[in-house]
């Protein structure tokens, strides 16, 4: 299995992470990742290189700071960042093996993350707010839908929060997405 390293920065500006050869090999990673992890793992999904604070690195940061903080809590969480710099470095390669398509590189989604919420071990998403302006997260919001994985939605106050690096708060939960 490839080397884990937690990393900060968007996914351009990383400078290690987790790669591979594919979006399949990657979640294979992942996936082995998961089942190590055992049941009832949790994920954090939200914005990174589309909506929520119009930056990549501000989402990033606020991507990373939720992961970091539920993880300072002792959730069980799949954490993805590394995997990151994969996903980055994959998205140029497919990005120049398809300069005609302008939309969103989908096999992060299909090849990587679906794969891997398809485990059966990921029972609880949490969601960033903002999560609607993002293509990804809202592709994701609806396969954890049909996964029938518990979501969970974060209050905005999170991402003050987050962004001024305080000590991790306990989760502040809204009963439907705003």
């Amino acid at each position: 299995m490839g080397k884990i390293n937690y990393v900060q920065g968007p996914p351009g500006l990383q400078s290690e992470g987790i790669t591979a050869g594919s979006f399949a090999e990657l979640a294979e990673i992942g996936i082995e990742h998961v089942r190590r992890m055992g049941n009832n793992v949790e994920v954090v999904c939200g914005p990174i290189s589309t909506g929520g604070l119009g930056s990549s690195e501000k989402n990033f940061e606020v991507f990373v700071g939720a992961i970091r903080a539920f993880k300072t809590m002792g959730h069980n969480l799949f954490d993805q960042s590394p995997f990151e710099f994969g996903l980055g470095k994959l998205r140029q390669k497919w990005e120049a093996e398809h300069p005609d398509d302008t939309g969103y590189c989908m096999p992060i989604l299909t090849e990587f993350y679906g794969p891997v919420f398809e485990t059966g071990l990921i029972r609880t998403a949490w969601f960033i707010p903002g999560w609607q302006s993002s293509f990804g997260a809202s592709w994701e919001h609806d396969k954890m839908i049909r996964q029938e994985i518990e979501i969970r939605y974060l209050a905005p106050e999170w991402i003050e929060h987050l962004l001024t690096g305080k000590e991790p708060i306990r989760p502040i939960l809204l009963d439907r997405a705003v």
